[in-house]
């Protein structure tokens, strides 16, 4: 889909469906506010994107970037690593903007809950809970490497996508440690390959920094 025929307004309703359900399978205790309209963001790495305030029973729990992606839209930036200091593998090169896929330093933050909310096919067909976006880091040389798929493989994202393929949503962590406590995902950036589907892509991230935060307990029920 190109930029110019996306319609901001059409994605809030399937946002909040999809919130509700992710609310629903998470605890009755977890509640995602009302948020404002999406805003395009031309300076950013990505096409647009609205905030989310986040509550668990009643007390704020932290905030969820929601981010519209189109292919080649990521969430990279120069600020940790410049261009100069890394290497760009051919496939995720972008003259436009190539910090798009730069991994970013994720310091302060205990982990970031990715969220699969829906997608938009080449029809404006709502998919709820497709995705299908990888998400980048660094090797030991400084080279730009995929580290894991976010959402669903290729194969099922596809299917669904193009035969309406019912899917259940799951969360899964972009930063965090493993349960032998090592660190993984810290940097990153997250990355829609031009070689999956020309769809659009919606999705959330919510960042946890304190460790009373009750939104650990969550993640460890559902990852």
């Amino acid at each position: 889909m190109k930029l110019e025929d996306l319609e901001l307004d059409k994605l809030k309703n399937p946002l909040e469906e999809s919130l509700r359900v992710h609310a629903s399978l998470l605890d009755q205790e977890l509640a995602f506010q009302d948020f404002p309209d999406f805003n395009f963001t031309p300076n950013k790495a990505n096409t647009a994107r609205t905030v989310i305030p986040v509550t668990y029973a009643g007390a704020k729990a932290g905030e969820m970037y929601v981010i519209v992606f189109l292919q080649k839209d990521g969430t990279g930036d120069d600020k940790t690593f410049k261009l100069d200091e890394i290497k760009i593998p051919p496939e995720l090169r972008n003259g436009s903007k190539p910090e798009r896929v730069v991994p970013r330093a994720k310091n302060g933050v205990i982990a970031e809950i990715f969220f699969p909310l829906f997608s938009l096919n080449r029809n404006n067909y709502v998919v709820p809970f497709a995705a299908h976006l990888d998400e980048l880091t660094l090797n030991d040389e400084k080279t730009i490497i995929k580290a894991l798929t976010l959402g669903q493989n290729r194969s099922t994202y596809l299917q669904a996508i193009n035969s309406g393929l019912e899917l259940i949503p799951k969360i899964k962590l972009t930063t965090g440690n493993d349960k032998k406590g090592k660190r993984f995902g810290d940097p990153h950036a997250i990355y829609y390959s031009a070689e999956v589907y020309d769809a659009v892509q919606v999705a959330g991230f919510l960042t946890i920094r304190e460790e009373t935060n009750p939104l650990l307990n969550l993640i460890t029920k559902r990852r």
